[in-house]
Formats: C-alpha cells, sequence, structure tokens
C-alpha cells in the first residue's frame, strides 16, 4: 500500500489520537504545497490504506457527526506485549 508506512510511523506514535485526514495528508507530503491533483492522489490512496489498516483492526474510523466535516482515524491502544506477558504469567501461576 502506497502510504501505509508513513501513516503508520505517525499514528502509532500517538494510539488513541484523532488524525484528520488533511494531518496525514501534510505529515505524507512533509508539508509541501500540492497541486489539487496530487493532493486528490494521495487523499485517495491514504483513504485506502486507512481501509486496509481498519479491516486488519489497527485502525479505528470515526464517521463525522451531524453538522461536522470529514472522519477521523484512531489508531488502536493495545496492552504492550511484556505487560500481556506478565497478566498471563501472573494468572498461571
Amino acid at each position: 500500500m502506497k502510504y501505509a508506512g508513513e501513516v503508520i510511523d505517525l499514528m502509532a506514535c500517538y494510539p488513541g489520537r484523532e488524525f484528520r485526514l488533511m494531518e496525514l495528508v501534510r505529515h505524507v507530503s512533509r508539508g509541501r504545497y500540492l497541486i489539487d491533483a496530487e493532493k486528490t492522489r494521495m487523499q485517495r490512496g491514504i483513504q485506502r490504506a486507512m481501509e486496509a489498516l481498519r479491516d486488519a483492526g489497527s485502525v479505528t474510523i470515526q464517521e463525522p457527526e451531524e453538522g461536522s466535516h470529514g472522519r477521523t482515524y484512531t489508531w488502536r491502544v493495545t496492552v504492550p506485549s511484556h505487560e500481556a506477558y506478565k497478566s498471563v504469567t501472573h494468572s498461571v501461576t
């Protein structure tokens, strides 16, 4: 997936934080000016990456509330692996 790596790098650093599409576009483009065609192409690619990450269970997508604009994307908060290990080993002993 074309922009998945850049989006994962940003969102995984901030689990639970909501991102709007333009924030993700700005990160992937490194803040450079994009003509409309480039911006649209990048938005569609990022949306496809977000849908694939949602299907994998890594991202949640919130539809806008009534009167609001745009979806928000959130990296799912998970239990760190060492915490999961401690809880499993604690329950066994």
